[in-house]
């Protein structure tokens, strides 16, 4: 008798703990990534990191091959949303319109653009939130940290995967 077509599913228990362990080890390098980019912003007076990031690191360790953690649209829309929250807050400052526009905004031009990548969309709140104006920040952290935390993902992804990340960039 011959086998059969479709392979034997894995006993619950064996995906249980596949489960737990791929958990874990995204939780190590998404703990690992931030870890980094608040030691390198404390040892070089630097701004490297900021709260989107966090959300961003999810999607970088535990759904690399997802479409909304390729390096295009993590940094473009990071970039993209960090421009728009700089505009808003020179031109009109902090209010709850401004903070509904930007949010608004960046959806929509994420999606004209085909960069979604949800996390950014906060980006814009939190500038308005910190009073930053200065445009510097497109560089540190936004462009900087992003690059860094893409390296990261880079490294860590291609060392732990069968499949090769990114998907594209």
């Amino acid at each position: 008798m011959s086998a059969p077509f479709w392979p034997t599913p894995q006993p619950r228990s064996r995906r249980i703990v596949s489960h737990c362990r791929k958990s874990l080890i995204s939780a190590c390098e998404a703990s690992c990534a931030i870890l980094l980019l608040a030691l390198l912003t404390q040892w070089t007076a630097t701004p490297l990191l900021m709260t989107p990031f966090a959300a961003t690191s999810i999607l970088l360790f535990a759904f690399p091959h997802s479409p909304l953690a390729q390096p295009r649209h993590v940094l473009g829309s990071h970039m993209l949303a960090s421009l728009i929250g700089l505009i808003l807050a020179n031109l009109w400052g902090l209010s709850p319109y401004t903070m509904a526009l930007g949010t608004g905004s960046v959806v929509a031009l994420m999606l004209l653009l085909k960069i979604v990548h949800p996390p950014a969309t906060g980006v814009p709140i939190v500038m308005l939130l910190s009073g930053m104006r200065d445009w510097h920040f497109l560089i540190f952290p936004v462009l900087t940290g992003c690059l860094l935390l893409l390296i990261i993902a880079f490294i860590a992804n291609n060392l732990r995967s069968s499949q090769r990340w990114p998907l594209y960039w």
